[in-house]
């Protein structure tokens, strides 16, 4: 009977453990999703301001000294190229900081 109660508390162990996993699993799913989704909303977003809008905040940034990454200069001449050529997910959220960052030095839309 000592046996079978071992057993039955591995059993219980085990399950709990790979409970655990595979719920962090779904976690860690559940946030690269999120993470995909928010990257698709801010290239909709950018891409819905158009390319006038990113030429003035290029404009803006360029006059205000206001620095920005090489990876930002890359998506903001993509951003003035629009439809011709589109921003990505990641250059998207890239070009919407650098969008908050010049309005918070007060460029207005």
């Amino acid at each position: 009977m000592k046996i079978i109660d071992e057993w039955r508390q591995e059993d219980y162990e085990n399950g709990k453990q790979q409970g655990k996993e595979e719920e962090k699993s779904s976690e860690k799913e559940a946030k690269r999703d999120q993470k995909l989704f928010s990257g698709v909303e801010a290239q909709t977003r950018v891409i819905e301001l158009g390319a006038e809008y990113w030429i003035k905040v290029n404009e803006f940034v360029t006059i205000k000294k206001i620095s920005f990454s090489p990876d930002q200069m890359r998506a903001i001449k993509y951003a003035m190229r629009i439809p011709t050529q589109l921003p990505n997910a990641y250059q998207s959220t890239l070009l919407l900081s650098l969008l908050e960052e010049a309005k918070a030095n007060g460029f207005k839309s």
